[in-house]
């Protein structure tokens, strides 16, 4: 719920930012961060850098250097 959590506090700071689905991210951090397996935040702190929200595209930064960015789900 914490992921949830600091999503709503940012709509209120900027009514343009997207609403994010907290069981998507967690599926596309388990894809890319852990290997297809399921979502585990200690392998995603440990080679995620950041993760950049932007109105249709999240980008993921690796804390090898590469990034890869996903378009938000419709709907």
């Amino acid at each position: 719920m914490g992921i949830q959590r600091k999503f709503e506090k940012g709509e209120v700071c900027c009514t343009d930012s997207p609403t994010l689905n907290e069981e998507w991210i967690k599926k596309v951090l388990g894809e890319v961060a852990c290997k297809n397996e399921s979502y585990d935040e200690v392998i995603v702190r440990d080679r995620i850098e950041k993760v950049l929200i932007f109105n249709k595209y999240i980008g993921i930064h690796y804390k090898d250097e590469s990034k890869i960015s996903f378009q938000f789900p419709k709907g």
